[in-house]
């Protein structure tokens, strides 16, 4: 029997769609759209969360019940793996970013680098849970893009396209809280 999902409004979808085994692929529109999904897929995650975002992009993860459920993974294990990647921090360091706490508050749990200088032109937006469930944005700066609760090869080219920016990323001076 098919799946069915796809027929189904993207907010039904996002919310019934299973990790690692709900086939199909769902367009995302709009900043409401990706913050569905990305609640969806970040609630479902067990070990490894990888986001690359220009600004993390605030209406999607500038939000507390986002941020509770990244504690969630990060707390659940020792093997946990959140790692995210900005462009630009100058943003979000200013204006006092719910991820950007969380970071503070787990300095060993949930990490953010600045993308390297060979990078700076990247201009896509992604998230990989579990490297199985991705979001997936052409253009960051826009959101359309596509939603996959099982992504298999799409999710590992993700992956590697990650590692190969985080490889050559360095902590960002301004991700730092100085305690005295």
């Amino acid at each position: 029997m098919p799946n069915e999902l796809p027929t189904q409004p993207l907010s039904d979808a996002v919310r019934e769609g299973i990790l690692g085994s709900t086939e199909g692929e769902w367009i995302v529109t709009t900043n409401a759209d990706n913050r569905l999904a990305a609640l969806s897929l970040i609630k479902q995650t067990q070990r490894s969360l990888f986001i690359c975002s220009r600004t993390l992009d605030t209406p999607i993860y500038d939000d507390v019940e986002i941020v509770a459920e990244i504690s969630r993974v990060a707390r659940r294990s020792r093997f946990s793996d959140i790692r995210i990647l900005v462009q630009n921090s100058g943003p979000i360091v200013k204006t006092g970013h719910h991820l950007v706490e969380l970071a503070y508050q787990l300095p060993s749990l949930v990490h953010i680098r600045t993308h390297g200088e060979e990078f700076q032109g990247f201009n896509e937006a992604f998230l990989v849970a579990d490297h199985t469930g991705i979001i997936y944005r052409r253009n960051a700066e826009r959101f359309e893009g596509i939603v996959m609760f099982r992504a298999g090869g799409k999710a590992g080219e993700l992956v590697k396209q990650f590692e190969a920016i985080w490889n050559k990323s360095s902590p960002d001076p301004n991700l730092r809280r100085l305690s005295l």
